[in-house]
């Protein structure tokens, strides 16, 4: 074997994997993944309630355990859920609201008022059941008493003292007769008992007539004064043609916080054996609806979607009008608001806003002829958002005053 010639051949072929012809493919990388756009915000298919008070219907701002609250005249009152009249109407509307309401281990169904629970009716009857044996026990102990009583009398001799043999026997026949009786009833409510467990329905019917909901309830930030409104969706039991009816309960929740609230519902004087249909859970604070994870429909998006969403329900609620550029709300970042110079606080700036809303530029004056360009204060004039001018309701493009 030449060795000087396969060292040789071995170099070269090293030589030839270093040269860019030659080299292996280096392997594709793996673009880093795009972080995910933040969605701090929920669109979800609200509802508005209301309670008709003298004719007018006044948006329920609250609940306690006598009904809704309302407020008439400047003052809250208080519409007894128990009225015969009452009245509280729905209308339905697609909200944007934060996200940070969370609802964890929902249970939600039919359940049973005590009167008409057959558990509970179960054990009543279980515990009769026990306090009838045991009294027919004792009227058995009380029978062979009697039985060796009557055996005692027939085998006494006769006395020339005190109640004849007869006398004795008849009197204690008499007795036993009553025992025996006695415990023949008792044995026969025993055996109803057994035969109907439940108290008194043997035929298995559907006594349903409560409603019932348990829940944890969450907040990322703290809100106050949260109640819970629910609307349940039923059917009477004896025809499945009948007529959808709609009822809605209120629950005083109190304050939220990152802390789990346990919340427990049940109410009754549903049909019993009512078909339960659906329900929707809604929760407000002051009779502003808040986002959770079980509110209908709900979605989380981006705060320029949800930003887009309140510029069009903006333009809805002006048809034909004509109206000046606003701010959509004080809606600066504080840490880019921080960042601005003294001097460039307090002074009056200019925002080009194209019919989206968006800025499209900021300027020292008003006719747009000095573009601000230098940061952070160009950026914070970018960061505004604003509800577009209008003419006959349709958005143009305008100029807005802007003043940090």
């Amino acid at each position: 074997m030449n060795t000087r010639k396969n060292v040789f051949i071995v170099c070269l072929l090293a030589l030839a994997s270093s040269l860019p012809g030659f080299a292996e493919p280096a392997a594709p990388r793996t673009p880093a993944p795009t972080p995910a756009e933040p969605k701090p915000y929920t669109l979800f298919m609200g509802s508005d309630l209301s309670v008709e008070w003298e004719g007018k219907p006044c948006l329920i701002k609250g609940v306690n355990d006598k009904g809704f609250l309302i407020d008439v005249g400047g003052r809250r009152v208080t519409v007894s859920s128990d009225r015969a009249d009452l009245k509280i109407n729905g209308k339905q509307a697609l909200k944007v609201a934060p996200s940070g309401i969370a609802v964890t281990q929902l249970e939600i169904g039919r359940a049973y008022t005590p009167a008409n629970d057959p558990k509970r009716a179960a054990e009543a009857a279980a515990n009769a059941a026990a306090g009838m044996a045991a009294k027919i026990d004792s009227e058995n102990y009380q029978l062979n008493i009697q039985r060796a009583e009557i055996g005692a009398a027939y085998a006494a001799k006769p006395s020339a003292y005190g109640p004849s043999r007869d006398e004795k026997l008849a009197l204690i026949h008499k007795s036993y007769s009553k025992l025996v009786s006695e415990m023949l009833v008792d044995q026969g409510i025993s055996m109803a008992a057994v035969a109907s467990p439940t108290g008194g329905d043997a035929s298995g019917k559907d006594t349903h007539d409560a409603f019932r909901l348990s829940c944890d309830i969450t907040a990322k930030t703290p809100a106050k004064g949260v109640y819970l409104m629910l609307v349940v969706h039923f059917r009477e039991p004896a025809d499945k043609a009948n007529p959808e009816r709609i009822w809605i309960l209120g629950q005083e929740i109190g304050d939220l916080g990152p802390k789990a609230k346990a919340v427990r519902m049940l109410r009754g004087g549903f049909p019993s054996g009512y078909v339960l249909v659906g329900t929707q859970v809604h929760l407000y604070s002051d009779g502003t609806e808040l986002a959770s994870d079980v509110a209908p429909k709900h979605v989380e998006i981006t705060a320029d979607e949800a930003f887009q969403i309140a510029v069009a329900d903006y333009v809805t609620q002006h048809r034909n009008a004509d109206a000046q550029p606003v701010k959509a709300g004080e809606n600066l970042p504080a840490v880019v608001k921080a960042r601005l110079s003294a001097g460039q606080l307090g002074r009056t700036y200019y925002v080009k806003v194209g019919r989206s809303g968006l800025p499209q530029g900021g300027f020292l004056d008003e006719a747009c002829s000095q573009k601000i360009s230098e940061e952070p204060l160009a950026a914070a004039l970018s960061a505004l958002r604003f509800y577009p001018a209008l003419k006959a309701g349709k958005p143009v493009e305008s100029v807005a005053p802007v003043r940090f």
